[in-house]
């Protein structure tokens, strides 16, 4: 679960999330605020090969947002 860091709401994914934040800044001022942010900071990744869902992860991770999550193998 990953809350918006403009409104507060949980979501599944990172996905969901990415969706939400980028419909809500067409007519919300702050979660306009928070996709160009996250716009700016899509423009300074060297690697090409980031999905936009990739990247809003890295753009969360990097504001202290969002933990990765440790994946154990299974036993």
């Amino acid at each position: 679960m990953i809350k918006c860091p403009s409104c507060g709401k949980t979501y599944s994914s990172v996905s969901s999330l990415v969706k939400h934040v980028r419909l809500k800044g067409k007519y919300d001022a702050v979660h306009e605020m928070v996709w160009e942010e996250f716009k700016a900071f899509e423009e300074t990744l060297s690697d090409d090969s980031y999905t936009e869902t990739d990247a809003f992860r890295e753009f969360l991770m990097s504001k202290g947002l969002f933990k990765a999550r440790k994946w154990s193998p299974i036993s």
